[in-house]
């Protein structure tokens, strides 16, 4: 967990602003994983497990239908290094 500073913490919290870099990025993320969690009732390892899951699911979706396709893009333009 990124321990950013209390006033970013708070902008992001009020929806003030949005994630400007990494640290940003994994806090705010990791609150909405928070908050899902609070509506399952107590925590439970399946609720982990379903979160995880979908975490990886939707990594794995972003990664074949954004960052794959601008690597294919960079490797036409400056040749493959394999």
């Amino acid at each position: 967990m990124p321990y950013i500073p209390t006033h970013r913490r708070i902008q992001l919290k009020n929806k003030d602003d949005y994630p400007r870099d990494e640290g940003d990025l994994a806090y705010h993320l990791t609150q909405d994983y928070l908050s899902w969690l609070d509506t399952q009732g107590e925590w439970r390892f399946k609720h982990f497990a379903r979160l995880v899951g979908t975490v990886v699911l939707s990594l794995f979706e972003f990664w074949w239908r954004v960052v794959r396709p601008y690597e294919d893009r960079k490797k036409k333009l400056n040749g493959d290094v394999y």
